[in-house]
């Protein structure tokens, strides 16, 4: 027979500690590996603003080479509009063959401008860049045409005032060797006489000059322009009747025809 086994027990008292109990186990803190990882997130954030910088520098120097290439070329064209004069800074160069519409001088430099930024515009290869481009563009082709517009008009002005006072002239030439005709009302005379006093309003009045009473005070360089002209085409009138046969009494006729009726005063400025 196998004697029975007993498993001993073992009494524990109230109050006693277990034999196994759990315990707080602390986890090893590698605090290396955690800085190593600080330290890479931060080189990497300053690459990348390294490289940022970097590109915006890049961006820079690409968009101001082309800025100053398109600004030399554009210089060159704005100063040989400026050197233009008169008739010549305000003349149809050409007829836009879509519209039929004439373009001046002026309109061709203004092209011309856009046509250069195009060029240089085509050179650059990020928005950025372009950007950057543009901006510098738009205020430089604005001072360009402020100065192309100003020379313009001046140009202008003077050319009309020329253009005026050779009309003037051919038109007191024309009534002085039309002076046979001086008496009749449909003659070369008349016509060619009042056509020269019409260029003196003319011109007083593309040079903000009053030549309407019921306005104001007439322009005492228009009354000057008109006395002048009458003076220069009688004497001339004169000159030419001296010279005919019995021309003295003819020509103090046409004298005394000059003269009107009732003198009145008139206000000037």
């Amino acid at each position: 027979t196998v004697p029975l086994q007993q498993t001993p027990t073992v009494e524990l008292d109230v109050g006693q500690a277990p034999l196994f109990s759990a315990t707080n186990i602390e986890p090893v803190r590698d605090t290396g590996v955690a800085e190593d990882i600080q330290r890479v997130g931060n080189a990497q954030k300053l690459l990348a603003q390294v490289a940022i910088k970097n590109k915006e520098e890049q961006d820079d120097v690409v968009s101001n080479d082309a800025f100053n290439g398109y600004q030399e070329e554009a210089d060159a064209k704005v100063n040989e509009y400026l050197d233009t004069r008169l008739g010549a800074a305000v003349a149809t160069v050409d007829v836009d063959q879509d519209t039929g519409k004439a373009i001046t001088a002026y309109d061709k430099l203004i092209k011309d401008l856009d046509e250069i930024s195009n060029k240089y515009l085509d050179t650059l290869t990020n928005s950025d860049q372009k950007q950057i481009f543009n901006d510098k563009y738009s205020a430089s082709k604005r001072l360009s045409k402020n100065k192309a517009v100003k020379h313009s008009l001046t140009e202008r002005r003077k050319y009309l005032d020329e253009q005026t006072k050779s009309n003037i002239n051919m038109s007191k030439q024309g009534a002085i060797n039309s002076f046979e005709s001086w008496d009749d009302e449909e003659g070369d005379y008349k016509l060619y006489y009042y056509k020269g006093l019409a260029e003196i309003k003319r011109n007083a009045e593309l040079n903000d000059r009053n030549t309407d009473i019921n306005k104001g005070p007439l322009s005492a360089k228009y009354l000057e322009d008109v006395q002048a002209y009458n003076k220069e085409v009688m004497e001339g009138v004169v000159d030419k009747l001296n010279e005919l046969p019995g021309g003295h009494a003819l020509a103090r006729e046409y004298v005394k025809a000059q003269k009107p009726e009732e003198l009145k005063e008139v206000v000037t400025e």
